[in-house]
């Protein structure tokens, strides 16, 4: 006859038995299937698994499968939530995964972790104030929630051959068919057409370079300073009408500007090169020419400069402005050396 410790003791089994019982089934088990179950090899497929997420949970999954001989993930992992009925979430996993061996080949499995979210940030916010971890941040021991495996799951790879190709027989194609009789004649002169068309292009290119590398080979005259001074305003004209300065690239349209009216001023002379900064270049040609000569430029080359190689950033009107007061300075200077 049984003493009431074991009748107690037994009756606790029974409690704890219960309780597991109802907390797994509180947990509702993983959806797992495959976008195919037959596909040729090479071929793309996914794996969904969905997993109901309790609130303010963190969870840990693989961003990628593990790769076998004959499969491996073609991308990482992509998630989808949507809020339940209880608070949590339910989490959708697609893994997309390429074949490249044939027959039933097994898709690995994987785990999912779950712990109590904690003051853990996460990396992806979920319904019910639950978040994703990083995979390499996962615990070894998943905590108070637990440890969902998700099991191996097949896919059929059909074979490059059937057994029929095998029993009628697999032969290599005829000589002929290489070099023979069985060609597509209309197939070979079209080519041919095509290759003797090719070949003129190609010869009439090559003259066309030939003959003007010799012409480049002669010295030519240095432009004018009309010339230079009609290049800097078409340069000058072609950047406004681009309209970087409208889409917020005002570096570029400052630095733009100011490099043109600096190319024609250094044609002046070939002394001022492009290693002097604009303070000293207004420095100089003001010391040559006079205070007529550099009216306004060092304010509008300055304030190229800062915004270049400082913080001012002015709006599309100020930049329109400025550009307006370097063409006009290129313009009145006549093209002449002062």
């Amino acid at each position: 006859m049984m003493g009431w410790k074991s009748v107690a003791a037994l009756v606790l089994v029974a409690i704890v038995a219960a309780a597991e019982s109802a907390g797994a089934q509180s947990t509702p088990s993983p959806t797992i299937s495959v976008s195919t179950d037959s596909i040729e090899m090479g071929e793309l497929f996914e794996l969904q698994v969905g997993i109901a997420v309790p609130p303010a949970t963190i969870v840990y999954f693989p961003d990628t499968l593990a790769a076998t001989v004959n499969l491996e993930s073609a991308a990482p992992v992509r998630t989808r939530a949507e809020p339940t009925e209880d608070g949590g979430a339910l989490l959708t996993l697609t893994y997309p995964v390429m074949a490249f061996g044939m027959g039933t080949l097994p898709i690995p499995g994987f785990d999912v972790l779950m712990a109590p979210r904690g003051d853990q940030a996460g990396v992806e916010v979920l319904p019910g104030g639950s978040v994703v971890g990083l995979w390499t941040d996962a615990p070894l021991r998943a905590g108070s929630v637990g440890l969902t495996r998700i099991p191996r799951q097949a896919v059929w790879v059909a074979p490059v051959f059937m057994p029929a190709d095998f029993i009628e027989g697999i032969d290599p194609m005829p000589a002929n068919d290489v070099a023979g009789g069985a060609w597509n004649w209309p197939s070979v002169a079209l080519a041919l057409l095509f290759s003797s068309v090719l070949a003129v292009t190609l010869v009439s290119t090559t003259r066309t370079w030939l003959t003007h590398s010799e012409g480049r080979g002669a010295p030519a005259e240095d432009p004018t300073l009309e010339a230079l001074r009609q290049l800097a305003l078409r340069q000058l004209d072609d950047l406004l009408a681009d309209g970087i300065h409208v889409e917020g690239r005002l570096l570029d349209f400052y630095t733009r500007s100011s490099g043109i009216v600096r190319r024609y001023v250094e044609a002046m002379d070939r002394d001022w090169a492009p290693s002097l900064t604009s303070g000293e270049l207004m420095g100089r040609l003001d010391e040559r020419w006079g205070e007529e000569a550099a009216a306004g430029l060092p304010i509008e080359l300055g304030a190229a400069e800062v915004v270049k190689f400082g913080r001012l950033r002015p709006d599309n009107t100020a930049a329109e402005r400025n550009w307006r007061a370097l063409r006009d300075w290129v313009d009145a200077s006549g093209g002449r050396s002062w």
